[in-house]
């Protein structure tokens, strides 16, 4: 056999790195361009990563405490049992692209009831931010349950902050993220949600590429601070925590993540992406991005290959914006119309119609009687129209359009020819 030739470990980007990257941009401009004029877009970021129990020191230099703890009788070593070494426990961050409700955006915690007592948990909660939500339970990995509370606790601290921004959600495509109990949950809090391709996500996810390897090393220079300072001799949670409330305080809450938005190109264009994100899913120069709905293969390839799609909830918070924003138009005088001003993004979508075709699995948009699939939209939005009804046809499962009110009624009728005369000369 011949030489087998393999790319390095660390070749930036593959073959479907753009199109995926091309279909998640898409995705994410055609959210932005459905905003109701009057809301403001927020775009959050939310991912899961683990907290080990024992934070191991890594390699490196060492501060003048911790020489001469070392010398002395009391050393820097820590006894630390076997199954706290293992042991980890789930952190759901979130990190926004508005300054002022970053620090107002929900930290969860899930910790193993049996890695906490029920003492120890209850003297933690006077130390907590206000923004940190610890929960004592019996499995600390994310399930769809856990998702309902993480959507609710960040519906209510966007709520109580302002009603007049709309969430633009985005997280990857695992499995509870991608339920059908998510995508209902995401739209009855009004968010608009979209997915980060799999084997993606280093290159393409806010959090992986701008939060977690900050947040751990600091996570663990702290943890080292406050043993020190405590000459804690035995493994401790309540230090570790103590360390984790610190960390979130000065890492989540008090620094800027707009830029992170802006690299990766989620504010609804793809004017800032930076040079290194282009690099990472090899492109060479910025690519332009329609905002259009994103076509059914486009949308697949944000999903893993074997996932089901629940589509029917994918685009529900769009459609149901538009709807509202449609009968607001309706209601509005003739007299009293004014011009609608421009999305965060610059542009504004077209209105969403979808139509499912036959068993091809096709899908296709339709704005104002035009397709768009194939047509750029204006930079202004065009008066509302009445969105169709999606009406199930038999066992086909094929969708049609129920013409609206003004559709069903029938034509004038024609007035009589003129130039014509009954009298004969």
């Amino acid at each position: 056999m011949g030489a087998i030739f393999r790319h390095p470990f660390f070749t930036p980007g593959h073959k479907f790195s753009h199109p995926k990257a091309k279909a998640v941009w898409n995705w994410s401009n055609f959210v932005h361009g459905h905003i109701p004029p009057t809301e403001t877009a927020v775009v959050v970021n939310m991912d899961e990563t683990s907290i080990r129990l024992y934070q191991k020191p890594g390699h490196g230099y060492m501060v003048k405490v911790a020489r001469k703890q070392k010398r002395s009788a009391k050393s820097l070593t820590i006894n630390v049992p076997k199954g706290q070494l293992r042991g980890t426990f789930t952190h759901v961050a979130m990190i926004c692209d508005d300054d002022g409700l970053q620090p107002h955006l929900p930290q969860f915690l899930f910790i193993n009831r049996d890695q906490i007592s029920q003492t120890e948990f209850d003297s933690m909660q006077q130390e907590w931010h206000p923004n940190v939500r610890a929960h004592r339970v019996v499995n600390p990995w994310m399930t769809n349950d856990k998702m309902k509370i993480v959507l609710k606790g960040l519906a209510d601290a966007i709520a109580a902050k302002s009603e007049r921004r709309r969430v633009v959600l985005c997280a990857d495509a695992h499995k509870t993220h991608i339920a059908a109990s998510t995508w209902q949950s995401a739209a009855a809090h009004r968010f608009f949600y979209f997915i980060i391709p799999p084997k993606l996500t280093w290159a393409l996810q806010p959090c992986d590429t701008h939060l977690f390897a900050i947040f751990k090393n600091r996570l663990s220079t702290t943890c080292q601070q406050l043993a020190i300072a405590n000459g804690r001799r035995r493994w401790d949670i309540t230090l570790l925590l103590k360390a984790l409330n610190t960390t979130i305080g000065d890492v989540l809450n008090k620094r800027s993540w707009r830029k992170a938005f802006d690299d990766l190109g989620y504010r609804g264009n793809q004017q800032d992406v930076s040079k290194r994100v282009l690099e990472k899913v090899d492109l060479i120069e910025r690519p332009e991005v329609p905002n259009v709905i994103p076509a059914l293969e486009t949308l697949m390839s944000c999903f893993p290959l074997r996932a089901s799609i629940p589509i029917g909830h994918v685009f529900s918070a769009v459609l149901q914006a538009d709807r509202v924003r449609q009968e607001l138009a309706q209601r509005r005088p003739p007299e009293a119309e004014t011009p609608e001003l421009p999305s965060s993004s610059g542009s504004r979508g077209p209105h969403l119609h979808l139509v499912r075709l036959g068993h091809s699995r096709s899908l296709a948009a339709v704005g104002d009687g035009v397709e768009t699939a194939t047509t750029a939209s204006p930079s202004l939005a065009s008066p509302p129209a009445m969105l169709p009804r999606l009406v199930r046809l038999g066992s086909s499962q094929r969708f049609r359009s129920e013409p609206t009110g003004h559709e069903q009624m029938a034509p004038p009728p024609l007035p009589p020819p003129s130039g014509t005369s009954s009298s004969h000369c």
